[in-house]
């Protein structure tokens, strides 16, 4: 439900932490953003900053941010996030 989650919100910032989180490559990244962007539409320069934040990114720092994303979802289950 998390990933899936993140591939609903209009914005891909959560898809690059996730990424990032997993240890996964800016090529299977981009391929993810890709897939998000078929639904909701970004501009090339989206997808360019978006390789910005992932290479800004330690992987510690990302694994940090999904863990209280995840316990903050497991604390509050009914509550809408915006996108």
């Amino acid at each position: 439900p998390f990933v899936e989650r993140a591939m609903d919100q209009e914005r891909a910032d959560l898809i690059v932490l996730i990424a990032k989180a997993l240890a996964l490559s800016w090529m299977t990244t981009k391929t993810l953003l890709l897939l998000h962007a078929r639904k909701h539409p970004v501009a090339r320069s989206t997808i360019e900053q978006s390789l910005a934040a992932f290479e800004r990114l330690s992987r510690s720092a990302a694994q940090e941010i999904v863990r209280f994303y995840r316990l903050r979802d497991r604390h509050e289950p009914s509550v809408r996030r915006p996108s």
